[in-house]
């Protein structure tokens, strides 16, 4: 018999190994690229080919095609190009399952296989199928996609539902017997349900419908009902044209899925957004495909992405961008390399194809550069760029007059102001646990804040109300006069550098060199409150340092010539997402207001060449309804 929960377990084990080995494989690859035989194969160490005949074999005196072979003395996988590519695809994980479970099958060759209910079979050849279908179509994953077709799982599967697959002989299908699996075909090859239009299952796992049949009557993804017992609840969402939640709804972001709700020709928008790998990230993304629209692809923003929440992102089914590991400098591959503008003229194709208007949102002005520098690239598709950063802000700003596509800065909105103010608390709470994880305190320090911008006056209250001197630096003269108003003392960069124990900077570029760093008190302690890594040259740190001591998990102490010493927190990246940044609560503020932008340069006419910002009424709106959610969640 075979132990179907051992083979699930070493599943389990090789889709995690792969999972880690991503790197591999192209920067924008969809969550079944990780399946492919040919990448597994890499990872494991094994050789892979694939040729034009495997020649015949015989097997209980019947003479087969042979569709794959194992031959471990070779370390080499060969699958026939004589089938079909679903039954190739079966028969490649089907060889990797022997590679990997029957070590004492040295030369093993394997019929034509591409479902996992063939018969007569011996219990090796079982394991192997079963393995095949479990690594090729993962329960987590298939279901979600199953649930953003057909709205939920298990689906009952009555008239509605019938009709809804276009199903031609509706007493055939609904007299069908169970064990036939009529109704699972239906499903693995269904390419709409209502006014939905998508890929197939079985096209999208690159399997036979048998194979994707057999795993949703596996799995249990559907039930039946006779015309009698018709449930329809099931067709709900087909009406609204929607596609259901990969995830559990909830209420974490009200106040954008409001303005989703309300934008009704959202399912004319294709979304590229370049953001934080966070999980309100991801809450956003899900309520945006939700309500209509087309995420095209996620550019991670590098230094601020949660691995179970990209992973979530992938389960979505969008294509993902992540800055290569161990980019140095960091940033440096979307800012040098030609990889945003590619993805353009790519998202920009596909838009035209689908006939929708493309949206871009940005957070910290990437697709500026090639969007001025790329001829290639159709700016007139483009309905419009949403940027969320001052950093971003200023890129664009500096450039305005050259723009040939519509942005929309929501970077100085009042509605940030709420986020900023939580961002400075976390900095703050970031670095008193810091610090009394090492043994000492915040409270009675001296601290110097490089940067007195949204951010920058936030973290400078929230130091002060935990008993923090601080002295603030801003090259801005002006912001200099607001930091004396607000009663924190102003200095020269020199001069405060002589004094503080703790240095924190959210500038959004290089707040301080390594030449100005040597002036500092040695042992200064530097903390990042700018989502950028280059606050502080890190770098440069690291290459000249003698020496260099983990003092906890989150410090670590440089010893640099003329035995100077500095500490940094967090590698130099933003220490405010270790404590989870800002509530979800209030970045629904953030990005309630993105979903109006994207509204906003849809439906007007927004004149490039400018920066502009989401009319005031629109954010008063915003702030209504949240205040409304807060009022009703008090109740």
């Amino acid at each position: 018999m075979v132990n179907r929960a051992a083979i699930q377990r070493i599943v389990r084990e090789l889709h995690e190994l792969l999972w880690k080995e991503r790197a591999r494989l192209p920067a924008n690859s969809r969550p079944v690229d990780f399946l492919d035989p040919t990448f597994v194969a890499s990872v494991l160490g094994v050789d892979f080919e694939v040729v034009p005949s495997l020649g015949t074999f015989r097997e209980n005196g019947v003479d087969y095609r042979t569709a794959g072979i194992v031959d471990r003395n070779r370390k080499r996988i060969s699958v026939s190009r004589e089938f079909s590519p679903a039954v190739m695809r079966f028969t490649a994980a089907h060889e990797i399952g022997h590679w990997l479970m029957h070590p004492n099958e040295v030369m093993h060759r394997d019929r034509p296989i591409d479902s996992p209910d063939q018969s007569p079979r011996s219990e090796v050849e079982s394991e192997a199928e079963y393995f095949a279908a479990t690594f090729l179509m993962p329960p987590n994953l298939l279901k979600k996609d199953f649930e953003a077709r057909f709205g939920q799982s298990p689906l009952v599967f009555d008239e509605g539902v019938a009709l809804a697959l276009g199903a031609r002989n509706l007493s055939r299908v609904m007299s069908a017997s169970e064990d036939s699996r009529l109704r699972e075909r239906l499903l693995a090859k269904a390419i709409r349900f209502g006014q939905l239009s998508f890929d197939s299952l079985a096209d999208v796992y690159g399997v036979s419908t048998s194979a994707m049949a057999g795993r949703l009557e596996e799995l249990k993804l559907a039930r039946f009902t006779t015309a009698r017992g018709r449930d329809h609840g099931a067709t709900d969402l087909v009406s609204l044209g929607r596609s259901a939640p990969l995830f559990a709804r909830n209420s974490l972001l009200p106040t954008t899925s409001a303005c989703l709700a309300a934008f009704s020709g959202l399912d004319n928008v294709r979304l590229v957004v370049l953001q934080h790998a966070l999980r309100d990230t991801r809450i956003f993304l899900e309520e945006a495909m939700y309500y209509g629209a087309t995420v095209g692809c996620f550019v991670a923003k590098p230094n601020s992405v949660n691995d179970s929440a990209l992973a979530d992102i992938v389960a979505l089914g969008i294509p993902v961008v992540c800055e290569p590991p161990g980019t140095e400098p960091p940033y440096s591959y979307y800012e040098n390399s030609q990889a945003l503008g590619d993805l353009l003229v790519e998202q920009i194709d596909s838009a035209k194809k689908e006939q929708k208007k493309l949206v871009l949102v940005d957070v910290g002005g990437y697709f500026c550069k090639p969007l001025l520098e790329r001829k290639d690239i159709d700016v007139a598709a483009i309905a419009g760029v949403i940027e969320v950063t001052t950093f971003g802000h200023r890129r664009y700003s500096q450039v305005e007059s050259s723009l040939e596509v519509p942005v929309l800065s929501v970077a100085r909105s009042p509605l940030k102001e709420a986020e900023a103010a939580h961002v400075g608390t976390s900095v703050a709470r970031a670095a008193e646990d810091m610090l009394q994880k090492a043994g000492f305190t915040l409270s009675g320090k001296v601290a110097l804040m490089i940067g007195y911008g949204m951010i920058g006056q936030r973290i400078a209250h929230a130091l002060a109300q935990r008993h923090v001197r601080t002295i603030v630096y801003d090259q801005s003269e002006s912001k200099m006069l607001l930091a004396h108003l607000d009663g924190f003392e102003t200095q020269t960069l020199a001069k405060a550098l002589k004094s503080a124990d703790l240095i924190f900077a959210s500038t959004g570029g290089l707040a301080l060199g390594l030449d100005q760093l040597a002036a500092a008190k040695s042992g200064v302690v530097l903390f990042s409150g700018g989502s950028r890594k280059q606050e502080f040259d890190v770098r440069r740190i690291a290459g000249l340092a003698k020496s260099h001591e983990k003092l906890t998990e989150e410090l670590e102490e440089f010893t640099l010539p003329q035995n100077f010493k500095c500490i940094v927190a967090n590698a130099g990246k933003a220490v405010n997402f270790l404590k989870d940044g800002t509530p979800e609560e209030v970045i629904d503020l953030v990005f309630a207001e993105i979903a109006e932008s994207i509204r906003h340069v849809v439906t007007h006419d927004v004149l490039a060449g400018k920066l502009q910002e989401l009319p005031s009424k629109r954010r008063d709106h915003i702030a209504g309804l949240w205040l409304t959610n807060q009022r009703s969640r008090a109740h």
